[in-house]
């Protein structure tokens, strides 16, 4: 139930902020894909190792860290929201806009465009995802021999993509010859 929860918020996450653009600047999206692209290989590397801890661990200490977590989080999402409320109540929805907060959303077709702009980065991303669920269905008993081979595969199948990523990013940045 959990890790449904997960992954459907973190899909409305990405419907929200996925035809947004950057706050500072119109020519970029707000969604950082090559950020996402170097960093989502080793966070699905900490997600299988922090599965495998959680089998491990006392049922205790996954509570006391998931409450931990959690009120971290809602401290924080709380202290932004109440922030965003008294900007948007002391000066208006109009004058949230002249900000570019969160009043209305429109989706124009030049975020579309951003996004073609980042296509290899998106497709990275989601190549990342699919390889990562895929990697649950399998039949490998846990602590076997097989089972070490198999997260050596991953670990270096993510190493892999994350210097391929670098490498793609380095070969962007240089400038154009000619």
């Amino acid at each position: 139930l959990s890790q449904s929860l997960i992954v459907f918020s973190s899909m409305v996450n990405l419907l929200f902020f996925i035809f947004q653009r950057h706050p500072e600047s119109d020519k970029k999206p707000k969604i950082d894909w090559e950020l996402v692209m170097l960093l989502e290989p080793g966070l699905a590397c900490g997600v299988v190792v922090g599965v495998m801890l959680n089998r491990v661990s006392p049922r205790w200490l996954v509570t006391a860290l998931l409450l931990l977590t959690l009120g971290i989080s809602f401290m924080r999402s709380a202290t932004k929201g109440l922030q965003l409320w008294r900007k948007e109540t002391d000066g208006g929805c109009q004058q949230a806009k002249k900000d570019r907060s969160y009043c209305d959303i429109d989706i124009d077709l030049g975020a579309i465009d951003l996004l073609r702009h980042h296509r290899v980065p998106i497709l990275v991303v989601t190549v990342i995802w699919l390889c990562t669920f895929l990697s649950n269905f399998h039949n490998v008993k846990t602590c076997s021999w097989q089972f070490a081979i198999y997260l050596s595969v991953f670990f270096v199948a993510m190493a892999g993509i994350t210097y391929g990523s670098g490498r793609y990013l380095q070969i962007k940045a240089q400038p154009k010859q000619g």
